[in-house]
């Protein structure tokens, strides 16, 4: 989705944290929580310390049954942007501080890959992240890092 924020009245502080603001997925309530699994495109990925990860992916059960999310990031976007991406629950998303002066305006662009099952492969995920942030040259496949299957 596109979403342009406008500022017609004056200064606006866009801030919160990153558990709490920003555009988040949420899985049902009846998530769960063991199951819970997060990919990150990155070698030895630290959510809480990195930032501007170009995606992020959550794999989470509900009842009998599997289902994957890629939260993607547009290039365009402010930066930096942080992920909170570690929550059991199966919510995460992305977060970043901005001031849109009086008059202006800011426009922010996120996709969601949505899939029943299994996360799709790292390829298909970074191909579907370039056609979305209009990369010409296909990005190399990042090395992954995988967490979850947290305890009650």
């Amino acid at each position: 989705f596109t979403s342009i924020l406008r500022a017609p009245r004056g200064e606006v502080k866009l801030g919160g944290d990153p558990e709490h603001a920003g555009v988040q997925f949420r899985p049902a309530n009846e998530v769960q929580k063991s199951a819970t699994v997060y990919v990150f495109p990155r070698k030895n990925a630290n959510p809480k310390k990195d930032r501007d990860y170009p995606w992020v992916g959550e794999t989470f059960t509900l009842g009998e049954k599997k289902y994957s999310v890629v939260h993607m990031n547009h290039p365009q976007n402010p930066r930096p942007t942080t992920y909170s991406a570690y929550r059991d629950y199966g919510r995460f998303g992305a977060f970043f501080k901005q001031t849109i002066k009086a008059g202006g305006e800011l426009t922010v662009k996120y996709r969601f890959l949505v899939a029943e099952g299994e996360m799709p492969p790292a390829e298909m995920i970074q191909k579907s992240w370039d056609d979305f942030a209009g990369v010409s040259t296909p990005s190399p496949v990042p090395a992954l890092t995988v967490t979850g299957g947290f305890r009650k």
